[in-house]
């Protein structure tokens, strides 16, 4: 019988005086080799009944509370009658409830079984509890057999929030009802409104008031704002440029978008709790500014291309007399036409391939073909006939010239220099007494320079007007002229 389990230990620590009521709790391990675990839930429980007065926990306790006091001995030697002659010695002891407890660890959790003993009446209760924690575990098997829940109200600002307890929904605000002690999660629930937690500190058979104000969700701003560098401000606070992600509080608010050369843009917005705004917004420019931007723009455009081809109508001649073709330009026999006795002109097309970078670039390859407009007179040596006439056929070879350019809008001023190679055939040729002759060559390397105005008309496409002014240190001019291309700059 549990008394007499203990009957030796009040025997050898009692000494009588008035007794106290008191709950003795006594740990043993649940299985063998765990006894370790008696001090942990000895620790356990005397936490659990900090605030409860009275309790003894462990056998010191016991034995120290029991120093000096002296029981009574009556029906243990017959003097009294009494039906549990151990009960009643225990009573005698002010021990108002005895309670045995037995804890151990297995695999997965904790297990506690309780037996609890109030000696004035003989009752008796046993328990077992288990859990992921000493502690839940010790509670588990209690709560089974000894009176120690809490009571707890619990209200919210505004009311009707859930309410959870440990992850469990007990209730909603205003809530009042009973908690078991120790550490317990509290949280509170509200659509629209922030979730409030918190760990409440449970006390053995006490009152809790709990009393909280919930926030609203705060709801999220996205503004994206242009052209690049626009400031954004919200509620007269800078928050940055161009892009801003910002909580705020629900309810009105007032945006302003700002940036130097532009029209300041100002808004009123409405937000509702936990919502997220996404705004975009675009800042028109003032009169001046807006030219600006369309200028730069455009030179940019303009700037932006890279390898480009082009097609021209040229229109050439030779811009002095000077003439120097024969028969076999490798062998200085036969006729040679000397000197133009008038101006003729030349007409053809050319084509070339480049890549301009933003100011420089080079004309890789071009070619040009030309042909007389009108016939050439010149005059001849080595040949029967002072004078001379004939067509003309010219072609030009042009290679890895540099240029130069500079844009304004939608036109760019090209400056290019560089070398070519031209032959030019007089075919057709008759001398002054109307006799056909042999048709006349010269070859030659031209130094030639140009200078040209390029006006695009859309992205990539562009028409230019070139004049083009070539020497020559041969007995022949160099060309001079004009011509007018379309290109594509891609």
């Amino acid at each position: 019988m549990l008394p007499s389990a203990i009957l030796c230990l009040l025997l050898a620590s009692s000494a009588g005086t008035t007794p106290q009521p008191n709950t003795v709790w006594l740990v043993q391990p649940l299985y063998p080799g765990q006894e370790l675990l008696v001090s942990r839930t000895q620790e356990a429980l005397g936490k659990l009944m900090a605030s409860e007065e009275g309790q003894l926990v462990g056998t010191r306790a016991l034995a120290a509370a029991l120093q000096g006091k002296r029981p009574s001995l009556d029906c243990l030697i017959g003097e009294a009658a009494c039906s549990d002659p151990v009960d009643s010695f225990i009573a005698s002891l002010g021990l108002e409830r005895i309670v045995m407890l037995r804890a151990g660890h297995e695999e997965l959790a904790y297990r506690c079984r309780v037996t609890s003993y109030l000696p004035q009446t003989g009752e008796r209760a046993y328990a077992e509890g288990t859990g992921a924690s000493l502690e839940r575990a010790l509670i588990a098997a209690l709560i089974k057999v000894v009176p120690l829940a809490s009571t707890i109200e619990v209200a919210s600002v505004p009311q009707g929030a859930t309410l959870f307890i440990d992850g469990e929904k007990v209730g909603v605000t205003p809530y009042s009802g009973q908690i078991l002690p120790g550490e317990r999660k509290v949280k509170l629930e509200l659509a629209s409104h922030v979730a409030l937690e918190k760990v409440l500190d449970v006390p053995v058979r006490g009152a809790l008031v709990v009393s909280e104000t919930l926030e609203k969700n705060p709801a999220r701003l996205v503004i994206a704002a242009g052209p690049e560098g626009a400031g954004i401000s919200v509620d007269g606070k800078r928050l940055g440029t161009d892009k801003v992600e910002q909580t705020l509080r629900p309810g009105k608010h007032r945006i302003v978008l700002d940036l130097e050369g532009f029209v300041p843009l100002a808004e009123e917005i409405e937000i509702q709790p936990g919502q997220t705004l996404t705004l975009e917004r675009r800042l028109e420019p003032t009169g001046w500014t807006a030219f600006r931007r369309e200028l730069t723009r455009a030179q940019e455009q303009v700037y932006s291309g890279g390898a480009y081809f082009q097609v021209s109508y040229e229109q050439a001649w030779l811009h002095s007399a000077r003439l120097g073709a024969q028969g076999n330009p490798l062998d200085d026999t036969g006729p040679l036409a000397r000197r133009l006795t008038n101006e003729p002109s030349l007409s053809g097309l050319s084509f070339e391939y480049g890549h301009d970078g933003r100011y420089f670039g080079l004309m890789a390859f071009g070619a040009g073909y030309y042909h007389s407009t009108t016939p050439f007179a010149f005059t001849l040596e080595r040949a029967a006939s002072a004078e001379g006439r004939a067509d003309a056929t010219a072609v030009v070879i042009r290679a890895l010239q540099p240029h130069l350019r500079v844009a304004l809008w939608r036109f760019s001023l090209v400056g290019q220099l560089g070398l070519e190679a031209r032959v030019m055939i007089l075919n057709n040729v008759r001398s002054g007494d109307g006799r056909e002759l042999d048709d006349l060559y010269l070859l030659d390397l031209q130094g030639t320079a140009q200078i040209g105005l390029r006006a695009q008309i859309v992205a990539g496409l562009y028409l230019e007007g070139i004049f083009r002014h070539s020497w020559t240190l041969s007995e022949t001019s160099g060309f001079q002229g004009f011509h007018v291309g379309v290109g594509y700059a891609f």
